[in-house]
């Protein structure tokens, strides 16, 4: 996770990035849980505007407003 984090910040021109979490225990199902996800993942990159989150080939998009 700590890696992942550490990328995000190396990369200040991304906009959207797509995670799968079909594999993860429990997944993330409620919107609250997703917009949680998102903004923590803002906090490292503020630029990532969108985030997909893939379950089982289902999309679910957050998009953050400034």
């Amino acid at each position: 996770r700590l890696n992942f984090y550490a990328l995000l910040m190396q990369l200040p021109r991304l906009r959207c990035i797509e995670v799968e979490v079909s594999e993860w225990v429990p997944a993330p199902t409620s919107p609250a849980a997703l917009r949680a996800l998102a903004s923590e993942l803002r906090l490292y990159n503020p630029n990532v505007t969108r985030v997909v989150f893939v379950k089982d080939f289902e999309r679910t998009v957050v998009t953050a407003f400034n």
